[in-house]
């Protein structure tokens, strides 16, 4: 820590009456007021971090009456959370100012949260999860939330072991909760003796009464929160005898704030004390009844959930604009290569594979030594068929995802039909005219998605095809003369090539493959978002090199080319 600038610090805090408190090692404290509008607020900041990585802390050590009795972004610790990690960047080489700016910040937040309580009000509601999971008074148990099927009520408990990662699971999916503990090198066994309970709710969980640790207090919280809630509540208890043959019933609650739950404990002492069972009966209604009096003095367990489920990861990263991106659609990729490799891994993540979709793997070589240098897929898959691994690869990385392999050529386009969209990434010319030819004839056939490298990896290009505009073949001349001549023109100079046992291979870096993923995906997804993936025929070079400027277009088709002209 530099001498100059812990004393511009210093100076600082003086200038602003605060008290310097006693600090071990690089640590600093001091204790002062914010001059807020309605009154000075009393408060202890703290400074551990001199690179600024983590914001300087400041706690609340006295709250007078003018704040909000329940004030949005305040930690039970005291600690306010003036402002949210990551969003500045505060001067490490100005940290007097870095300081100054921290504690404007604050007084402007709290004078915010104080002239205006439907904001403080906001701000809690958005926060709520934060103070849901805070064991202030009780036990808080993570928790994961897997695939669970649209409409379910009632979903099982999988005990994974030895639960090194997470101890419990919520989900319908068995099969996929398997695989995910297998991939971990653990077990996912099914708990017999507790049962969760499914709900929803449109409306944000109430944040102006306390948030509750009892049973009769939980109940009467719900009741105020959605009454409609409530009685669905209430109807489980009432009616589903599995309640008999549980230790622990779990309530998950899907609502705006995320994924609210809490359990409680189903004691034999409360089974014996309510004769829950009388002539063969269930008595739910009794058992509703007493948990709201007597048996409700026995404390739940808040859940923290994690959400593990395939519609989280998929969509937990995109814009409202794109929807459910893939999930669900039928996406068919040629080409399992350097380009087809990465592709593959982007477009699960875009939702391929995934709620009723499928995604679909084309390629008849084996992943070889020389392949390594650019391609995704490890030392682990060499030898092996490259569309075989990646979708093993896929399968491990996100269990469940529905991808179908072959390790054959792709030689009848009959196949592309019924996909949603097909994507040729084998870089291969004679391919992409194949494809061309039958998407041309077929006005039923699917959008084509051409990528390709050009060079030693200087420029990647994309073609989108879809009947509409110039096709595949459109990107070359028609004239007789110089038939077969590129339309478009990109690199100035000569490519290089390597020759080896009569084979020929282009070389290229890794990067190249990643910026022709990059490039497919970008234009998938303004597909996904307006349904028009304009500009169809895209270029994307590296700023270094030596090539010609292409303009990103919707090309024309071409007067006489001999794929589309006259059809």
């Amino acid at each position: 820590m530099d001498i100059l600038r812990l004393g511009g610090v210093l100076r600082l805090m003086h200038s602003l009456n605060f008290t310097a408190l006693p600090s071990k090692g690089i640590e600093r404290k001091f204790r002062g007021r914010l001059s807020c509008k309605a009154g000075d607020v009393e408060v202890e900041l703290s400074i551990s971090d001199w690179d600024f990585l983590n914001y300087p802390t400041i706690r609340i050590l006295e709250k007078p009456s003018f704040l909000p009795k329940k004030m949005a972004h305040q930690v039970t610790d005291g600690s306010f959370c003036y402002i949210s990690n990551g969003e500045v960047v505060l001067d490490r080489y100005d940290p007097a100012g870095s300081v100054l700016f921290c504690l404007n910040q604050a007084t402007g937040l709290l004078d915010k949260l104080i002239a205006s309580p439907e904001r403080n009000q906001e701000d809690f509601e958005a926060e709520f999860l934060a103070y849901w999971t805070t064991p202030s008074q009780g036990k808080v148990v993570r928790i994961g939330v897997g695939n669970i099927s649209a409409g379910a009520k009632t979903a099982k408990i999988f005990t994974l072991a030895p639960g090194e990662r997470i101890k419990k699971v919520i989900s319908t999916d068995h099969v996929t909760t398997a695989k995910m503990a297998q991939i971990w090198g653990e077990l996912a066994n099914e708990d017999d003796n507790a049962n969760c309970w499914i709900y929803s709710s449109t409306i944000q969980p109430p944040s102006h009464i306390p948030l509750p640790w009892k049973i009769k207090d939980t109940l009467s919280w719900l009741k105020t929160w959605d009454i409609s809630l409530y009685k669905k509540i209430q109807l489980s208890f009432e009616t589903d005898s599995k309640f008999l043959d549980s230790s622990q019933i779990y309530i998950l609650i899907n609502c705006p704030a995320g994924l609210v739950g809490f359990g409680l404990i189903v004691s034999s002492k409360l089974k014996q004390k309510l004769a829950l069972l009388k002539g063969g009966r269930y008595r739910g209604k009794a058992l509703f009844q007493f948990l709201h009096s007597v048996g409700g003095h026995e404390t739940i367990y808040r859940l923290h959930a994690v959400e593990l489920s395939h519609n989280f990861i998929h969509s937990r990263n995109l814009t409202s604009s794109l929807g459910r991106a893939l999930a669900g659609r039928k996406v068919l990729l040629i080409g399992c290569g350097a380009i087809g490799g990465y592709l593959a891994q982007a477009l699960a993540r875009l939702g391929a594979g995934h709620s009723e979709g499928k995604l679909e793997l084309y390629d008849p070589q084996n992943l070889m030594p020389e392949n390594l240098g650019r391609h995704t897929l490890g030392f682990k898959y060499l030898f092996r068929s490259k569309a075989l691994s990646l979708q093993e690869d896929l399968t491990q990385q996100l269990p469940g995802i529905v991808v179908e392999a072959h390790n054959t050529e792709m030689r009848s386009p009959d196949i592309g039909m019924g996909f949603d969209l097909i994507i040729n990434a084998t870089g291969e010319e004679a391919i992409s005219e194949m494809l061309n030819e039958h998407q041309i004839n077929d006005k039923d056939y699917p959008p084509l998605i051409h990528i390709w490298i050009k060079g030693n990896g200087e420029t990647v290009q994309v073609l989108w095809t879809d009947r509409e505009f110039g096709c595949f073949r459109c990107l070359r001349s028609a004239a007789k003369n110089n038939q077969m001549q590129e339309r478009f023109p990109v690199l100035k100079g000569e490519v290089e090539k390597s020759y080896r046992a009569c084979q020929h291979y282009t070389p290229y870096a890794v990067s190249a493959a990643l910026s022709a993923t990059a490039l497919a995906v970008d234009i998938i997804n303004d597909w996904l978002k307006t349904n028009d993936p304009s500009p169809r025929f895209r270029t994307r070079s590296v700023e270094t090199a030596e090539v010609f400027k292409v303009k990103n277009q919707n090309i024309s088709p071409v007067n006489d080319c001999p794929a589309c002209a006259k059809k």
